[in-house]
Order: C-alpha cells, then structure tokens, then sequence
C-alpha cells in the first residue's frame, strides 16, 4: 500500500508549525489530505526556531491521532490512527521513528464512508472541509494522557471519485462514549500467578503475523510493586527479550531474583518468566502489544 510521505517540524513550544530552516511555516504550505489518500506523516517535534529535538517523550509512551473538522465529533472523525499505525517500522525514511528524539511516524487513511459523508452533508460543490485540524495524543505506560498537539490541516474532496462507494470506517473508529472512555483509561486487562521457583509462559501471538510485541505491566506481591516492560521480538526461530523497569515501590524483585526468556512454541510466541526462590508467589498484571506485523 502506497502512501505519500510528508515531512513537518512542530514546536510544541510555541505551537506552530516550522519549516527545515526553522522558519514559521506558511499557511500556503500547511500539510493537507484528499479523499481516498493514504498519508505518511514524518513529525518532526522541536522546541524552538533552532528545530532543537523535543526530547521528553518516554519510548514506553503510546499515541493516537486523528483529523477531523469538528470539536465533540469524535464519532465521526475524518480519519483516526491508533498506536499499532504509529511509529511502524520501516515508516522513517526505511527506518524507524524514535519519539524519544521528537520523532513521530502517523499513517492517515482517507478512504471511509466518515470522510465521504461529512463531504455528501456540506453540499456537491464543496471542495474542502475548513478549520480541519489534525491532533497527535500521547499516553504514558499506564495509559494516562500526558500531552495533546494539534495544527491546521487541509481536508479536501476530489472532483472525480471514480463513482465508487468507499469502505466503512474500521475498527480504528469509536462511538464518542467508546472514544471518551480510552481517554479516560487504559486498563491492563490480564492477569497472572508468577509461581515460586517455576516458569511461567505467556502466549504473545503468532510468529507468521508479528515481528514484534510490547508487555506492560506491574508486578506486585500485595504490598510491593515493580511495573516492568518487556519489548520481544523474534527472528523466527529465536526469541530475543529486553527490559525496561519504569517505577518501583521498594525492593520487590532483584535482578537475580527473575529470569527472563523466550521460545517459540508451536505457531506462538512466549514470554517466559521465572522467580528464583523468593518464598512467595507474585501477581503479574500486564497488557500485550503487538506492534511490527510481519507485513501490512
């Protein structure tokens, strides 16, 4: 699937968009949409006229975007990407963006009956849909909303849609209560026993859909907790695991005192967890990811 690239500086700072030199950007030059476009949007995000990285994004961070003509509309919004469309791989100039660097990758998708509709209710003639603006929102690792950038955006119609009838919206669209409520909260919604001197396996997915998965969670004994992310990847024949430990509430777990591994079992990936004599069992409570598909 083929998407147009566009390149943009946004200073979240003084809120407006730069061109690569810095300079505020002309509105002449304001990214823009057509109906049944695919868009790539390669955010750069800067904090001055200098184009100084914006470096306060944590890579454990998650995100949604969204363009849309109208505030309290956001069951019918222009277009909606959730965070398995941003920041994909191979969407940075054949990389991968890094939005602990300010680097933001967003793919748009114009074709649906949302846009088509919204174009069919302000009249035959109309071309562009104004005061459209494009939204970029970012959730910490438990899912709390920690910032909000939005900008111009041009949403226009064609004059010749080949008579066809687009798709209806996907599952990247909410009802506003649904929308309102992802807002609010993010729950993790699985729970396990991590036994006392024994493994315990998680399923991740198939290894023939996805490259690559996020587990977020906390671990707990009751009164302590450690909340962990696992980042799991494969090749296809091995599982390769990492760690990230954001916050802790005392000296729970050692790093002697859990191993961590993985294995391809049958068609699905596992994350294996073992605790090494601790005495006690421990609660795992964690939300899976699956964030690099084989292909798209």
């Amino acid at each position: 699937m083929a998407y147009r690239v566009v390149n943009l500086y946004y200073d979240v700072q003084d809120r407006l968009l730069r061109d690569s030199e810095g300079s505020q950007l002309n509105s002449f030059y304001f990214p823009y949409i057509n109906y049944k476009e695919k868009v790539l949007l390669n955010i750069r995000l800067v904090t001055d006229s200098s184009n100084t990285a914006y470096t306060s994004i944590a890579g454990t961070d998650t995100f949604t975007a969204s363009v849309n003509n109208l505030f309290g509309d956001s069951a019918n919004l222009l277009c909606k990407t959730l965070d398995a469309n941003v920041n994909k791989a191979g969407d940075w100039a054949g990389g991968t963006a890094d939005p602990t660097l300010g680097q933001v990758s967003v793919r748009l998708d114009a074709e649906n009956t949302n846009y088509s509709d919204k174009f069919v209710s302000a009249g035959a003639t109309t071309e562009e849909l104004t005061n459209s603006k494009f939204e970029l929102k970012i959730y910490d690792a438990g899912g709390n909303l920690v910032s909000a950038l939005r900008f111009p955006y041009y949403v226009f119609n064609l004059q010749d849609d080949d008579g066809e009838t687009p798709p209806a919206p996907i599952s990247n669209y909410y009802t506003k209560a649904q929308n309102d409520a992802q807002d609010l909260q993010r729950v993790f919604d699985t729970q396990t026993t991590l036994t006392d001197d024994a493994v315990t396996n998680i399923a991740l997915g198939t290894v023939a859909d996805y490259r690559r998965w996020k587990v977020e969670g906390i671990i707990d004994d009751g009164t302590n907790y450690n909340t962990i992310v696992f980042n799991v990847s494969h090749n296809g024949t091995l599982v390769y695991v990492g760690t990230e430990q954001d916050a802790d509430s005392g000296a729970l777990l050692a790093e002697t005192e859990m191993t961590i591994a993985g294995q391809i079992n049958g068609v699905n990936a596992e994350l294996n967890i073992t605790l090494a004599s601790l005495g006690n069992n421990l609660t795992f409570v964690y939300e899976i990811h699956a964030i690099v598909a084989i292909s798209v």
